[in-house]
């Protein structure tokens, strides 16, 4: 899929959000700008100070001489990586999902599985962030996995995106879901679970 092309899709949409069309046009337009497509806005950037002879003589004395190393501060980069999905969560708030897995009878392992490798084909939809997710067990067995979607529009694409119908086809295989208002440990104020 064309970066560029989805960038400009979802550009379309948001002009028809009043709501939070000019927040999140600027997010999109510059992420398009960083891509190398094009954006109406030019975005500021910081002028790269010039370094004198005389400081780069002294730089290279210092460099010579064993003690700690003088670099030229590099140029500002997007948190978390250049992939277009960092780009975008350095930019927009996502939406923590907490889901609950009660594994089928003898799918426990099939069921881990799914859940430790599920995340990569979302990313590559650009659904989720690359935040990790933190999955745990309670003390009936039911799987809870914490990970970030993208946006509000990220969960509502997921539901039409044949990659990720294919992956819930394969989580139907293996469990149910569960509520998490349902699991007795979170019922206390604190809730503790064995890490996965």
């Amino acid at each position: 899929m064309d970066i560029i092309e989805a960038l400009k899709r979802e550009e379309a949409k948001l002009e028809n959000n009043a709501k939070n069309a000019v927040k999140h046009l600027g997010i999109l337009r510059a992420t398009m700008k960083f891509f190398g497509g094009s954006a109406k806005p030019k975005l500021a950037g910081r002028k790269r100070r010039k370094m004198s002879a005389a400081t780069r003589a002294r730089m290279a004395k210092a460099n010579n001489r064993g003690g700690p190393r003088f670099e030229p501060r590099s140029p500002r980069r997007p948190p978390r990586g250049n992939s277009p999905l960092s780009v975008m969560e350095a930019l927009v708030m996502g939406s923590i999902s907490v889901a609950c897995y009660k594994p089928g009878p003898g799918c426990e392992e099939a069921l881990l599985a799914l859940v430790r490798n599920h995340l990569p084909p979302l990313r590559e939809q650009c659904l989720v962030t690359e935040r990790a997710s933190i999955v745990m067990r309670t003390a009936a067995g039911t799987i809870v996995e914490m990970f970030e979607w993208v946006s509000q529009e990220a969960i509502a694409g997921a539901h039409s995106n044949p990659a990720v119908l294919d992956l819930w086809k394969r989580f139907e295989a293996v469990r149910w879901y569960e509520t998490p208002s349902n699991l007795p440990e979170f019922q206390n104020m604190f809730a503790h679970f064995e890490p996965i």
